[in-house]
């Protein structure tokens, strides 16, 4: 014979465990959800701001004039880090970095010194390394020292 009072709390036990396993379920989808946007973010993040290996120019000129330039690229613009050798009197300098559109743009000035062998240069410019064409170290009279071309 059925018992009603058993009936009903067996009802009501299975309500309640099917409650808890749905209210498991949205939870664990919670997570996972909130999880997985988080790992494309990081991974989105990372693809855009993953450095690019630099890039080295070198030119020497008959006169004994010498320049190394590590070309680091950024989003959108480059670090540049130069070593001048040869230079024998002093004079004001700048460090020219010329784009696609032949435009230049000045990533470092500094007055070259006759007693010191190497002359070290650091500097940035907004060309984007795709864009860039040559460097060259230009006086401030315009005079072209040397200059080295992608």
């Amino acid at each position: 014979m059925p018992d009603p009072i058993l009936d009903q709390a067996l009802s009501r036990v299975r309500a309640e465990q099917a409650r808890t396993r749905r209210q498991r379920r949205t939870t664990t989808t919670a997570t996972a959800t909130a999880l997985t946007a988080t790992l494309l973010a990081t991974g989105i993040h990372l693809g855009r701001t993953t450095p690019q290996t630099p890039t080295v120019l070198t030119a020497t000129t008959e006169s004994g004039l010498h320049l190394t330039t590590t070309i680091t690229p950024a989003t959108g613009w480059i670090r540049l880090q130069t070593t001048l050798t040869g230079l024998t009197t002093p004079q004001p300098c700048r460090l020219v970095v010329t784009d696609t559109t032949n435009t230049p743009y000045t990533a470092a000035s500094w007055l070259s010194q006759a007693t010191t062998p190497d002359t070290r240069i650091n500097g940035t410019a907004m060309v984007d390394i795709t864009d860039l064409v040559k460097i060259t170290v230009i006086t401030t009279d315009g005079r072209i020292l040397i200059s080295a071309s992608t």
